[in-house]
């Protein structure tokens, strides 16, 4: 029977959504297994298909084009039980350190299957510093409820944050994608940290923090003589953070130890909640930070996709720019889906704010009209990212004596963007304008940038 209504009926009356999982046992079947469950045997020509991908498999040149596609994509390679790179964070270099060399290694699950070790160590040939990192991930339990530890150690000067499809500021490319005329600035971090993940199920996940922070400006920023402190050590904070995330019916990609979301077709929701805490380990500062972040991924054929993310903050106290809500500017012409790209870092300061990020992504738009860009299947999209922050009185003094820092208090920063995406299935490619207000930042006037990056489309 085919077309029928009767389980859509029965459906309906399902108010719990459920995910269908394979159990790994399924894909593990021996040949043999596989012809008993089979309906009907392998024709002459698919048994002949099952035999060539076998041998193509086992060849030892495809495996090792598989080696150096990864490493090429990834930037990652296996040597025994360790694994070495990124690659294009071996050689970078910046105005404060010079030529900048980073080594990272890693273990991998030969050594040992939920315990995973990773450090690295950079030196600069400018400043003469040896700076880096090192971190324990253990997972506790991987199904049906997810629990993992992480401890890390980190000194080393802020290279911003590296997020899944955006890229730091070290890395060997950064040279040439830096956006010129524009005043870097440099801080070192000392950030020892101890977080706990939990889920809870139903798509609810906890995740706490503990962590303990002590910066140094380095170069554009005001010096740490400017924030002097009756006890502690100025810009050193210990703070208490939870995290928590409802993502109802997320999907994963899971590799050895970590995991990728692949969305759910319901709105994602976290709430952040901070208390810092002073005279912990010299610890200078009290305050409290809430944030709350919901976003979404929608399909709405036939007029393409939109994802959309509304946030908003505030952070109570009088404390340095180290621990207020520094937005999230680019130096580089690199593409970030979670930054403002024409902002620069360090550029606005708020201890309250909120925000909204759109994308629209039409699918062939105007591409479908035109017979090159037809068969080469470009996708059309547009963006608008909106902020609104604030900064009360006595923070701007403290911060702002020489000027330093911008603030958004009766301002919206708003930029606005389109561009092609799906270029040779990884390209992507972005026109962003910025509507208000007019950049004043040293050594550029530019309303307009156009920046690239890469993803995988599918």
């Amino acid at each position: 029977m085919i077309n029928s209504d009767s389980l859509t009926a029965v459906f309906k009356d399902q108010h719990i959504e459920e995910v269908v999982t394979t159990e790994k046992s399924v894909t593990q079947q021996t040949d043999s297994a596989w012809t008993g469950l089979r309906h009907d045997t392998l024709s002459k020509n698919e048994k002949a298909i099952y035999e060539t991908i076998d041998k193509l498999l086992e060849m030892p040149k495809f495996q090792k084009l598989q080696r150096n596609l990864k490493f090429l994509a990834g930037g990652y390679r296996e040597v025994g039980k360790f694994e070495i790179g990124p690659w294009f964070n071996w050689v970078s270099g910046n105005q404060w350190e010079g030529t900048r060399f980073r080594f990272d290694l890693g273990t991998t699950k030969k050594l040992m299957k939920n315990v995973y070790l990773h450090g690295y160590a950079a030196y600069g040939t400018r400043d003469k510093k040896m700076k880096g990192q090192v971190e324990a991930f253990w997972i506790l339990q991987r199904a049906p409820k997810r629990i993992r530890l992480h401890f890390s150690y980190q000194n080393d000067v802020d290279n911003g944050i590296s997020q899944v499809g955006e890229v730091s500021q070290d890395n060997i490319f950064s040279l040439a994608i830096r956006k010129p005329n524009v005043t870097r600035k440099f801080i070192n971090v000392k950030d020892t940290r101890f977080e706990v993940f939990n889920e809870l199920g139903k798509g609810f996940s906890t995740e706490w923090f503990v962590s303990h922070r002590q910066y140094l400006p380095l170069l554009n920023l005001p010096a740490l003589d400017a924030f002097p402190v009756n006890k502690g050590t100025s810009l050193t904070n210990f703070e208490l953070s939870l995290k928590l995330r409802f993502a109802y019916l997320e999907r994963f990609i899971e590799t050895d130890y970590n995991r990728y979301t692949l969305g759910t077709k319901y709105p994602i929701v976290e709430l952040m909640l901070g208390k810092g805490i002073s005279g912990v380990f010299n610890s200078a500062y009290n305050y409290t930070k809430y944030s709350l972040t919901i976003k979404d991924f929608m399909k709405i054929s036939p007029y393409g996709t939109i994802s959309y993310k509304v946030f908003g903050g505030k952070i109570t106290g009088a404390m340095p720019f180290t621990n207020l809500e520094n937005h999230p500017g680019n130096d580089l012409f690199y593409y970030g889906r979670n930054v403002y790209n024409l902002m620069n870092r360090f550029e606005y300061l708020s201890d309250q704010y909120a925000g909204v990020n759109v994308e629209h992504n039409i699918g062939s738009g105007i591409f479908r009209f035109i017979p090159v860009t037809r068969k080469l299947k470009w996708r059309q999209f547009w963006t608008v990212k909106a902020l609104w922050g604030s900064l009360n009185n006595e923070n701007n003094i403290i911060n702002n004596k020489t000027g330093t820092f911008k603030t958004l208090n009766g301002m919206s920063y708003v930029e606005v963007g389109t561009g092609i995406d799906n270029i040779l299935k990884v390209l992507r490619l972005d026109f962003i304008w910025r509507l208000s207000p007019a950049p004043s930042f040293a050594g550029t006037k530019s309303q307009f940038g156009i920046f690239g990056s890469f993803q995988f489309q599918f």
